[in-house]
């Protein structure tokens, strides 16, 4: 279930998580306010929740691999060469002179501990706290994660850092056992976003295994929004998108709905381009074409946009 692009403190390999699909019985009525998809943005940079441009959360490891599809290049700088975007783990030669916001990511409270120890000599702006139903994330942290999100934000905070919570589905097998197809409701129903996004400056949806069907991904990410606002009305809110969730294949007309039916929720994305290895044996090889075209509807072919 997991992409691997990095290696999370006290692990041998980075990784993020790629939910899987599952059905979301409870429909939100809400209408998109994105342009359709298919039709590119246009000239200028296109824009979010706020009005504001779109901002971005991606590996390091990531960017290289969208920079090497043909065509591709102008449209990933204009996307991903700002201070809208957090990058995730140490940058490569190639981009080492982008205006990027950088962070480290933790699977576990110790974790965390440890990228804030090391923030300073990294030129750390967040921390990415990445909890999950895996042996990286202790049980504790798993059944009530709330707590220690809460005492991450403080530690993080202590140092002048953004928290980032991108707490996953799969926590609900934490805590009970749902019925087949209603991980996304019971996740929901617990209110695990709205526990933990009340201590997160910044809080990621983690909807990526919906985004093949647009009305289930915007739903999922909507309800979500929402439960995490009422507890935090600060909160900045990303969500999840994967150019191969967990192996799936998806194509980036899927994720140009996805985009277009959510980007009036959220102020950004999470863009994940995963590949296989120990953290995610199943997600095999890397499909950067697929986020490399998403970027480009966003930004055009040529890089256009300003801001």
């Amino acid at each position: 279930m997991m992409a691997v692009e990095e290696t999370p403190t006290g692990s041998p390999l980075w990784r993020r998580f790629a939910v899987v699909g599952l059905v979301v019985t409870a429909a939100l009525r809400m209408a998109a306010c994105g342009p359709a998809a298919g039709g590119a943005v246009g000239a200028s940079r296109p824009s979010g929740r706020s009005g504001q441009p779109i901002e971005w959360m991606i590996a390091a490891g990531a960017v290289p691999r969208l920079l090497a599809v043909p065509g591709a290049r102008s449209a990933v700088t204009a996307a991903l060469d700002s201070r809208r975007t957090v990058l995730i783990g140490s940058p490569p030669r190639a981009i080492r002179s982008w205006n990027v916001r950088r962070a480290r990511t933790a699977t576990s409270l110790a974790g965390i501990s440890t990228v804030i120890r090391q923030a300073g000599a990294d030129r750390l702006s967040a921390v990415v706290y990445d909890q999950e139903s895996w042996s990286f994330t202790p049980k504790a942290e798993q059944t009530d994660p709330a707590p220690y999100v809460r005492r991450a934000e403080a530690m993080a905070h202590r140092q002048g850092l953004k928290l980032i919570a991108t707490p996953a589905t799969d926590l609900v097998w934490s805590v009970t056992r749902p019925a087949p197809g209603t991980v996304y409701d019971t996740f929901l129903r617990l209110g695990i976003a709205r526990k933990v996004g009340r201590f997160a400056d910044i809080y990621e949806i983690q909807a990526q295994g919906a985004e093949a069907d647009v009305q289930r991904y915007r739903s999922f990410v909507a309800a979500v929004a929402a439960q995490v606002r009422r507890a935090n009305p600060r909160v900045v809110l990303f969500a999840g998108l994967s150019t191969n969730p967990t192996g799936h294949r998806v194509t980036a007309s899927e994720l140009e709905a996805d985009v277009a039916a959510t980007r009036h929720i959220v102020s950004g994305y999470w863009l994940n381009v995963p590949s296989g290895g120990a953290y995610c044996p199943t997600c095999g090889v890397a499909q950067p074409q697929v986020g490399a075209r998403l970027l480009e509807w966003l930004y055009g072919k040529g890089g256009g946009g300003s801001g």
